[in-house]
C-alpha cells in the first residue's frame, strides 16, 4: 500500500513519510486501507503496532505510535 502524503502527526513523528509502502502491520500483510484500520483498531489499547515498509528499494521496520 502506497503512502502518498502523511497528515497526521503520530505518523510522521513515528516516521512514516510519503513514498514509503506499507508492506505489512503486526505482521500481517497489508493490501489494502481497510486491513491497516483494523489492526490499529485492534491495537488501541496498546497504542502502537509494528510496520515494515519498503523505502528507497530498502526492507525498514518502524513503530507507529499514537
Amino acid at each position: 500500500m502506497l503512502v502518498t502524503e502523511v497528515f497526521t502527526n503520530p505518523a510522521r513523528s513515528s516516521g512514516l513519510r510519503g513514498g514509503d509502502v506499507i508492506l505489512g502491520a503486526d505482521h500481517q500483510e497489508i493490501t489494502h486501507i481497510a486491513q491497516l484500520r483494523r489492526i490499529i483498531d485492534a491495537h488501541n489499547s496498546d497504542r502502537s503496532i509494528e510496520l515494515e515498509i519498503m523505502r528507497q528499494k530498502k526492507t525498514r521496520f518502524l513503530t507507529l505510535r499514537w
